[in-house]
């Protein structure tokens, strides 16, 4: 079955950015979407949970939301004021820090649940759940363990000051310590408590399904979206028109208060005033955020809860961004379809929502392309089941049917003619016949022989794959025959126990254990001669092999191979680091393993 389900951790993040919300219906594409490595905490529970920045990518044709880059792609933190260091306040205890006006701001909250238990929290998860080379990265190679994790940041929450002196692509944790100005922003104590409640409970990124496994669809549970953690709960703004607000948090904008947006004037990020409920408008953007400007009486007014009734500018071209009633932060606005849902304003994670992907979807539904208008448009409706049901992925139909042409159709018996494995029923491939025509077959068995040019899929679902022309649990041993253009289940097509297939002088190629580190070696099998470095080290420019560098240790971003997981980015002191970016597909980062 074709793959189209993402993390719903990553869903999560999007669906809890108060900003304003861009809708995100993207045509489904077949295929697991990437998360960006950057936002290193989008990978763990904590960085899914509490409110990020979004930005916004376009798949299809339509809109999605996507997780901010926490290294590469978000803007550096500007220096546009910041207060003297006060203190470090105790938990549980009252603080303050003074705003730019001379006036007092209270920052307490309730003993057992302040912004300190929060931010040890994150810091306890980070070092209960992430590999050494993981903290290397995500927290420096200086924080050395949890308590020492907690007093940093919480040092640098209390210095009102978000120039962040050292700041690492941590994601949320970062956030909360670099980017919130206690002097411009208020926290919310029963918001806090709630919050802390639900981070008390996460527990470290689940490690993928190894090869052999088709794996579950990923199904989202009602409510998730709802969000506890968000930062626009968890504070509220201070600052007056005209007073300064940070650069980096004016998309969440939780510096400003209520009739006010942080907006850049002039150069200068400052809170700029924007019409209440009632107030005069010619456009939605001179209101404050959670209104629109309703055109027919031509005041703000609040946006649409949810099952509250909403519409499109254009009915037959329902675009993100372009309703004439648009819906609050997190919902989404489901047109005239054959749902519950049609005209109203949908949640995540319910039938009619506006999904790019079914892990936005319930159990039981999927998300399914709707022809409106000449387009399609995707939302969470029932698999289909019937031959006229659309479909663009075979987890749009009902188990026994696949998506044939954008339609589902039956699966296909033993014999029956067919054009892939997924047209086949349960333990049936499409083998090609003697005549040339294909038909379903069934898969060939354990230790029963097998043509390696079929691929891994003619055999039983817990082979690895046709190995030595046999449909084997194990990789070859070395000095057996291999195949280095082989298709396997295994990361990399690995054929070899080894993960190394050369030809060292013999008619065909064997296992090899590969060259160890300092040898002179050739980064492809040209010759008769052993020159194919081991598994972790790569032939580097001067022909010698070299040692792949683990997450957090420097790295060249001129070469690609550097890195265990390819991925060298600059972080902390502007140096090149390799990222927390799992190295194949059965790692998850921060997943408990070491």
């Amino acid at each position: 079955m074709t793959s189209k389900w993402i993390s719903r951790l990553t869903i999560l993040v999007a669906l809890a950015s108060s900003g304003c919300k861009d809708d995100g219906n993207a045509a489904d594409a077949g295929t697991e979407t990437d998360t960006d490595p950057l936002g290193s905490a989008t990978y763990g529970s904590f960085g899914s949970t509490l409110g990020t920045p979004v930005s916004t990518s376009t798949q299809g044709g339509n809109t999605a939301t996507n997780p901010t880059q926490a290294g590469e792609s978000d803007p550096e933190p500007t220096s546009d004021g910041s207060a003297a260091s006060d203190p470090e306040p105790t938990s549980g205890e009252d603080s303050s820090a003074g705003d730019e006006s001379g006036g007092d701001t209270d920052t307490s909250t309730p003993a057992g649940a302040s912004l300190e238990d929060i931010i040890a929290v994150l810091c306890e998860w980070e070092f209960d759940c992430c590999s050494t080379g993981e903290i290397d990265f995500r927290l420096g190679r200086f924080t050395s363990n949890a308590a020492d994790c907690t007093e940093r940041h919480i040092e640098q929450l209390y210095s009102n000051d978000d120039v962040a002196q050292a700041a690492g692509p941590t994601g949320w944790l970062e956030t909360l310590a670099y980017d919130i100005r206690l002097d411009r922003t208020r926290p919310n104590e029963d918001a806090i408590a709630e919050c802390l409640e639900v981070l008390r409970d996460n527990t470290c990124n689940p490690v993928p399904l190894g090869w052999g496994y088709a794996g579950a669809p990923v199904a989202c549970e009602p409510g998730e979206g709802e969000n506890p953690c968000d930062l626009t709960r968890l504070f509220t703004g201070i600052q007056q028109v005209g007073e300064p607000c940070s650069e980096r948090m004016a998309g969440v904008d939780i510096e400003c208060a209520d009739g006010s947006s942080c907006e850049e004037r002039d150069g200068e990020f400052i809170c700029v005033d924007k019409g209440l409920e009632g107030d005069f408008c010619e456009r939605d953007e001179a209101c404050d955020q959670a209104l629109y400007c309703d055109f027919d009486s031509g005041r703000c007014a609040p946006r649409a809860d949810a099952g509250e009734p909403c519409s499109f500018e254009d009915p037959d071209d329902p675009q993100p961004l372009s309703e004439s009633v648009p819906c609050r932060a997190g919902l989404t606005s489901t047109p005239d379809i054959d749902s519950p849902h049609a005209g109203t304003c949908t949640a995540f994670c319910s039938e009619g929502f506006d999904c790019a992907d079914d892990a936005q979807c319930p159990e039981g539904l999927s998300c399914v392309p709707v022809p409106i208008g000449g387009n399609d448009f995707n939302y969470c409706l029932p698999r289909g089941s019937s031959e006229s049901a659309r479909c663009d992925s075979d987890g749009d139909c009902v188990d026994g049917m696949y998506c044939n042409d954008n339609r589902c159709a039956e699966l296909n018996a033993y014999s029956e003619p067919c054009t892939t494995n997924a047209s086949c029923q349960e333990g049936h491939v499409c083998r090609q016949r003697y005549d040339g025509s294909f038909a379903c077959d069934p898969m060939t068995d354990i230790n029963e022989q097998c043509d390696p040019a079929a691929g891994p899929d003619v055999c039983a679902p817990e082979a690895i794959g046709c190995i030595n022309n046999r449909c084997s649990t194990e990789f070859a041993a070395n000095g057996d025959e291999c195949d280095p253009a082989a298709i396997t289940r295994a990361p990399g097509n690995q054929y070899c126990f080894s993960g190394v297939c050369e030809n060292t002088g013999g008619e065909t190629p064997v296992c090899v254990p590969g060259l160890d580190a300092g040898r002179d070696c050739a980064p492809t099998d040209e010759t008769d001669e052993a020159e194919l470095c081991a598994v972790g080290l790569f032939c580097n420019d001067d022909g010698v092999c070299e040692r792949r560098r683990e997450p957090g240790e420097r790295c060249d971003p001129a070469i690609p191979e550097h890195c265990l997981n390819s991925h060298c980015v600059e972080a902390w002191d502007g140096d090149h680091y390799c990222s927390d970016l799992p190295r194949s597909p059965t790692e998850n980062t921060c997943d408990g393993v070491d």
